[in-house]
C-alpha cells in the first residue's frame, strides 16, 4: 500500500511537470530602425502559437544633453503599441508631456477686488467717490479648465473656462439703490444711525479666456501667460449686515442694479510650477452705459495653478 501511495505522487510530480512545461511563455524582442524611427518587435511563443507585438519608441520633444531628465528616459524607456493594439499604452511620460505643454489657468486665485476710473488713475471718479473701498474687497476665482490650442516647446496657445465673483465692500455707511433706470447711493441707514457691519456689491461671471504662454527655466517650470478675456454676468446683488434694534441680521438686494451683462479685458499670470501671481483689467464700466458711474474693475491676487 505504501508503495502504491508513492507511485501516486510521482505520477502526480510528473503529470504537473508535463504540463507546466507545456505552458511555458517564451518572450523574443529585437530593436530595430525603420527611416530613423525605432521600433520594437515583441514575439511572445506560448503553447506553440506565437504572438507578434510592435511597437514604436515615443521620442521626447524636450531631452536636453545636460537635462538631468536625460538620465531618466535613458533608463525608463517609453513605449506605445501600434498597430491592431493602438488604444493599449504602457506609457509613464504622455501625462508628463502633456503638463508640461499644456497652459497654467485652471484653478483657484484669492485677491483684491478693486474699482478705479481706468488703469492710469486708481482713484474714484467724483460721482463715484462712494464707492470706496476697504481691505476686505476680496474675490475669488476658479478657473474651472484649460484646453491648448497650440501646443510647443515652450509656447503654448490656450482657451478654457472659469467663474470669477467679485466683492466690492463699502468703506462707508452706505448702499446701492436703483433710482429710475440709474444706480444712486442709498444714505438710508446713514441718515437713521444704523451702523453697517458690512455693505458690499458682489457679481459674478462666467469667463472664457484666450491667451498665450512662454515658459522657462528648469523644466519649463517658470511661465507668463497674458491674453483676453470675456464673461457673461450671471449673478450681482448687494448685501447689508447689521447689527442694531432697528436692522439685526443680514439683507439682499437681487433687483435690478443696472449692471452690465458682459465684461471683457486682459489677463496675466506670472509665476512658477504651480503659484503665481494674477491680475485682470476689464476697461470698462461694471455699470451699463449711462446708468451708473464709469467705474472699472481691477482684480490683483495670488493663484494656486492644477
Amino acid at each position: 500500500m505504501y508503495r502504491y501511495r508513492i507511485f501516486l505522487l510521482a505520477a502526480m510530480f510528473v503529470a504537473f511537470a508535463a504540463g507546466a512545461s507545456a505552458q511555458k511563455r517564451v518572450v523574443q524582442s529585437e530593436v530595430i530602425v525603420r527611416d530613423g524611427e525605432v521600433t520594437k518587435i515583441e514575439r511572445i511563443i506560448e503553447n506553440g502559437d506565437t504572438t507578434t507585438i510592435e511597437r514604436k519608441q515615443i521620442e521626447d520633444r524636450f531631452r536636453r544633453p545636460d537635462n538631468w531628465r536625460e538620465k531618466r528616459m535613458e533608463i525608463n524607456r517609453t513605449w506605445v503599441v501600434i498597430g491592431d493594439n493602438a488604444k493599449k499604452k504602457e506609457n509613464r511620460w504622455c501625462s508628463k508631456w502633456r503638463e508640461r505643454t499644456r497652459g497654467h489657468w485652471a484653478g483657484v486665485s484669492l485677491g483684491y477686488s478693486g474699482l478705479v476710473s481706468s488703469l492710469a488713475d486708481f482713484s474714484l471718479p467724483e460721482d463715484a467717490r462712494y464707492m470706496t473701498q476697504d481691505a476686505k474687497s476680496i474675490g475669488f476665482t476658479w478657473n474651472v479648465f484649460d484646453v491648448s490650442i497650440v501646443n510647443r516647446p515652450h509656447f503654448v496657445l490656450f482657451t478654457g473656462l472659469g467663474l470669477e465673483w467679485n466683492n466690492f465692500r463699502f468703506a462707508q455707511n452706505v448702499t446701492l439703490r436703483n433710482d429710475d433706470g440709474h444706480i444712486a447711493p442709498n444714505w438710508y441707514y446713514y441718515y437713521n444711525g444704523i451702523d453697517l457691519k458690512k455693505s458690499k456689491l458682489t457679481t459674478g461671471y462666467l469667463n472664457l479666456p484666450l491667451a498665450a504662454e512662454f515658459k522657462f527655466g528648469r523644466g519649463d517650470r517658470g511661465f507668463v501667460n497674458f491674453g483676453a478675456v470675456g464673461g457673461w454676468r450671471f449673478a450681482g446683488h448687494t448685501k447689508i449686515k447689521a447689527h442694531t434694534p432697528a436692522l439685526d441680521g443680514k439683507r439682499k438686494d437681487r433687483g435690478d442694479l443696472c449692471l452690465a451683462n458682459f465684461h471683457y479685458g486682459a489677463t496675466v499670470n506670472v509665476g512658477y510650477s504651480c503659484v503665481a501671481l494674477t491680475a485682470s483689467y476689464y476697461p470698462q464700466s461694471i455699470f451699463k452705459k449711462g446708468q451708473g458711474p464709469d467705474v472699472q474693475q481691477v482684480n490683483i491676487g495670488i493663484a494656486i495653478i492644477k
